[in-house]
Formats: C-alpha cells, structure tokens, sequence
C-alpha cells in the first residue's frame, strides 16, 4: 500500500509537466515527403511517436487538401500509463502546418489521470515534433490548451499538511483535483543548448481535495503568468523577466476567506546591472470568516490576533512595492533597495539597504546577476542559498528601518497585559528594568548586546527608543544599522554573538 501511495505521489508531482507539456510531447521522425502521402506520413510519425509503447489504434484520414487528421489514438507503456487522442489535425501545408490540433486527450498513470479538451499549436515547426532527438529543434507562435483537469490521490506528506493535522494512518491518501480553464503559451524556440518561450499564463485555475482537514476548501486562481523566458546559452540559466499573480482566493463552502487581488514582479539583467521591482496590490484576510471556522477552543487566541491586527475591523489587508538592483563597480557590486509595506489599521514599514560586495576572481558581475536570478539554481534543493551570491565579500553597508504605528502597539500592549497578569504600567516597568540591566548596556560588559551601540548615559538607544513607542509616546520608530567595512560577515556567520558585538546601530523615536 505504501509503495503505491509513493509511487502514486510521484506520478502527482510528474503532472505538473504534463499540464504544459501536453502541447510539447509530440515526437517522431519524418520519412521521404515524396515517398509517402501527407496521411500515410503522419500514420509514419505517429508510430514513431508511440514506439517505446504499443500503439492500439490509429485511423488516419485527409477530410481536404489543407486537413490531414488521425482519430482514435492509443498507446499502452508497459509501466502502466495510457495515452489516448481524439483527434489529431494537421492543418495546412504538412511541410509547413499553420497549426497542429489535439482533441480529447486523456493520461493516465498510477493513481493520476489528465484531461485536456484542446490543445492548439500555431505554426509549429513540424507537423510532429521530434523531442525524442538528442538535439531537439522545434518552435511555435503560440500554443493555447483549454479544459485541462488533473485528477489523482497524494498523501498529507504531499499536501503539505504537518504530521499532527494529519490523518492517523501514515498511509492515507486522498483524492485531489485540479481543473484549468486555459494555458497559453507564446511564441516558442527551442534548441538543443538554447531557448525562449515569450510568456505562459493560466486562467481559471481551481483546486480541491477531499482530505477530512480541506474538505470543503477551494483554492482559485483568476490569473498566473510568466513572461520572457530564457534557458541555456547564452547564460546558462533559466531566466523569467516577469512574473503575474490575480485574482488569488481561498474559500471555504464558497465563501472567501483570505486572498491576493494582484502581484507583479519584474527582473531585468544587462552586463553591468541587475534590476528587480515587486508589487502586491492586496492581501488580505477576512478574520471574522476565519474565526468562525476556528475550533471552538482555538477562537479566543484568533479573537485576539484580529483584535490587534484590525482593531475588530475584522479584515486584514496589505499592500507594498520594492525595488532593487545591483550595479557593477569594476571589481566589486553594490547592492540596494527600497520597499514599503502598508497594513492598514496596524501598521506601516519602510526598509531600504545598500551593501558593496566584492567579486571573487575570475568571476564578472554579470556572473553574479545570473546565478542570483537563475530559476534553475534558486529550485535546485541541492544549492544552499549563500550559494547563489558565490564566496563575495561584504565590504560593509547599512540597514534602515522606520516603523509607523497605526494602533497596533497599544493593542498588542493590552493584549500583553491581559494575558500576563499585569497592568500596562507594571508591564512597561518591568521592560523599563530590563533596558537599564547591565547585561544589555553596562559599561565595560562583554554582553551580547553590547555592541548595539549609541549607548547614552548608560542607556541602550535601541531599547529606549523601543520602549518609548509602546508607552505610547512615539508613533514611528527609526533604527539604523551599519556593518563596518572591516567585519568580514562570512566568518562570523556561525557566531551571531561576536557579529552583534560589531554591528553599530543608532535609532529614534518621535
């Protein structure tokens, strides 16, 4: 039973390259075009196509001059999987099609199964593409699925639910199933060390499952798009220029209880700059739904997260935009950003920073701008992520933070209050003690904090400054962090300590 449920999991997770694959897989080989006619050479494609299975059936007819079609496709793999065509049309020239149509296909493997109502393929370089060649050449203008349902069984492992949320029997699994209402893809080139596909975008993505924990839920997508696609040579890497999230919902009996209204995202790479920009219109989550579907002994600690996130406004939102970019400087690149993020009735936050690193030898910065951008390296699970950036050295730099309060503070002073037993004046005393103990800033201390300097007449800056917003004094709070040119980060990476130590940090309350 296990052994099908894993193998069942991995047949799952094989699906989501056959949801844009479908318009892809078509391989074969093409015979002599004068030998043959254009119906007995797509019958001779076909058959290549299936020859690593066997092939059951195939009608091939040529309804016009412009139309040669095959129905009733199906092929059998001796590991188990089945694929079946409707139909497949050739239209147009066979040398040189205008498009390539696929009707009613249908795989299915262990304990998963795909349906695709339609895929088309505009000018596409062959009638049939040949992947199976080691030097795969294939292009098309467009290519556009519609109806596309994925059906299968996964383990909570799977769907990502922690061991305690999950079913007793480790061995359960559960129906899943996702449906599709398009994906569309744009011009693509592909080549054996090289290619670009122009941009891919879903619509009307749905998905839900009848695990006893999600029963009920749904997950909906209106709109996911990526944009210039690159991958191999030039760069060897696979590059996204942009990327489009909308219409993100997760309902629960058709009632929407969080969400995303829209997310952009944007990267652009030249020899001598890398440039990113991020956008989230909203997001948001809709407390008073969501305590309601909260166990009865679970809703007291949900009351108070909506009370200090919202002030019982009962709608959480957020919105923010950031921008960075990392410019070449001869032997070394300087890396910075802005971003803003906006919690209405809790909070506002600024961040920006501005790091110089220095390139290792031998590498450009145009090297560094790739691995940091390649999706491939960022979803390889073998690559550490200080390994994106290459063995650089911080030569320095500085961090700053404003935070401006929207009553969140008072709120969740209160609710610290509450649920410590004290008055907020007792519990403003005790914090109030705590700042002036010579642990964090006695002269002459090796603390820990130590180092967190600005110290003033005995007094840590960073703590007064923080305790003068939650005692209500202060609404916005600015904290400034400068890493010293001379701190070599990487050796301290295991000894946060002794990095604190060095850290400079002044801040204000007003």
């Amino acid at each position: 039973m296990e052994q099908r449920i894993t193998r069942g999991a991995h047949e799952w997770r094989k699906a989501g390259g056959v949801v844009l694959g479908l318009g892809l897989v078509l391989s074969g080989g093409l015979v002599s075009p004068v030998a043959l006619a254009d119906e007995q050479r797509l019958e001779v494609d076909l058959a290549r196509w299936f020859e690593s299975g066997r092939l059951r059936h195939l009608e091939v007819s040529q309804p016009s001059a412009e139309l040669t079609r095959a129905t009733d496709i199906a092929i059998a793999w001796s590991n188990g999987e089945r694929l079946q065509v409707e139909q497949y049309d050739v239209e147009g020239d066979y040398d040189d099609p205008d498009r390539v149509v696929l009707s009613g296909v249908v795989l299915t493997a262990a304990d998963m199964r795909v349906d695709v109502a339609r895929i088309e393929i505009d000018d596409p370089s062959e009638a049939v593409w040949r992947l199976d060649s080691s030097e795969p050449e294939l292009s098309a203008a467009g290519i556009h699925t519609e109806d596309l349902v994925l059906t299968g069984r996964v383990s909570d492992a799977d769907l990502g639910i922690p061991p305690d949320y999950a079913e007793p029997s480790s061995s359960a699994s559960h129906r899943i199933e996702v449906s599709i209402d398009s994906i569309t893809a744009g011009a693509l080139d592909m080549a054996a060390e090289h290619g670009s596909l122009e941009a891919v975008s879903v619509e009307g993505l749905t998905g839900s499952s009848n695990q006893p924990r999600l029963e009920g839920w749904r997950l909906a997508l209106e709109l996911f798009s990526l944009s210039d696609f690159t991958w191999g040579t030039p760069r060897d890497a696979l590059l996204i220029g942009g990327m489009e999230l909308a219409g993100l919902a997760v309902d629960k009996d058709d009632v929407s209880v969080a969400g995303i209204s829209r997310l952009t995202s944007t990267t652009e790479i030249t020899a001598e700059r890398f440039t990113s920009h991020t956008r989230l219109d909203e997001a948001f989550v809709d407390f008073n739904r969501l305590i309601a579907l909260t166990p009865v002994e679970g809703r007291t600690v949900m009351r108070m997260v909506n009370n200090v996130m919202t002030g019982g406004s009962e709608r959480f939102s957020m919105s923010g935009e950031g921008s960075g970019a990392i410019d070449a400087k001869g032997a070394s690149v300087l890396a910075h950003a802005d971003s803003h993020i906006n919690a209405s009735d809790a909070f506002e936050l600024t961040v920006n920073y501005e790091f110089p690193l220095a390139l290792p030898k031998g590498e450009t910065a145009e090297d560094l701008f790739t691995r940091f951008a390649d999706y491939g390296v960022a979803m390889d699970p073998r690559v550490e992520l200080d390994q994106l950036w290459f063995p650089v050295k911080p030569l320095g730099g500085r961090l700053g933070l404003v935070y401006h309060d929207r009553g969140m503070v008072d709120r969740l002073m209160s609710v610290a209050a509450v649920t410590t037993g004290q008055s907020r004046s007792e519990l403003l005393e005790g914090m109030a003690m705590l700042s002036d103990t010579e642990t964090i800033g006695g002269a002459g201390q090796d603390s820990r904090f130590a180092g967190l300097g600005g110290s003033r007449n005995g007094e840590n800056e960073l703590f007064d400054s923080v305790l003068t917003l939650l005692e209500g004094d202060a609404s916005v709070l600015r904290v400034d962090l400068e890493v010293p040119k001379s701190l070599d980060i990487r050796k301290l990476a295991d000894n946060p300590e002794k990095f604190l130590d060095h850290l400079i940090v002044t801040a204000s309350a007003e």
